[in-house]
């Protein structure tokens, strides 16, 4: 990412103002230091697709932290759909049964087809047979033809 000089500017004098060290702020503004949260920065920034968003959130989960709390908290709360949708991608590589309640609620009250898209596809990684009835219900009540498809695949896994 490239900052102009005016953006460097009111960068080091919101920093000085609210007394933060300046190296932290640039580094984590720049990406150059590697935390979940510079991660998702980049995500919102920068990707463009599903699959790209899902080859970072993997480099999240080679991190030592409490990656899985995190992941669920950004695709429980983050506004931007392509997160919430890599993050579901990925989950269920690192979290199988714990991810099923999560994707789930994706599945149910998500606004985004691409969010509800990738629940489904989470759930069926998991392998889930509760899953069945929300496969129905969202086969015959989503508004979205592509995430109704979807769904009829998913139950023809079963």
């Amino acid at each position: 990412m490239c900052m102009g000089i005016h953006t460097r500017v009111l960068i080091l004098g919101f920093v000085s103002a609210c007394n933060v060290p300046v190296c932290a702020t640039l580094a984590e503004e720049s990406g150059s230091e590697e935390t979940p949260r510079a991660i998702v920065l980049k995500i919102d920034r920068e990707c463009k697709s599903v699959d790209e968003a899902r080859n970072l959130w993997k480099k999240v989960f080679q991190m030592k932290e409490d990656t899985f709390s995190f992941v669920v908290e950004q695709i429980t709360s983050h506004s931007n759909a392509l997160i919430r949708a890599g993050a579901l991608g990925i989950l269920p590589d690192y979290g199988n049964q714990s991810a099923y309640p999560v994707a789930l609620a994706r599945l149910r009250q998500d606004p985004s087809v691409m969010v509800r898209k990738w629940a489904i596809e989470a759930i069926r990684k998991i392998d889930s047979k509760k899953a069945l009835p929300d496969f129905i219900q969202a086969l015959q009540r989503d508004e979205s033809p592509f995430v109704r498809r979807v769904a009829a695949l998913a139950l023809a896994d079963y």
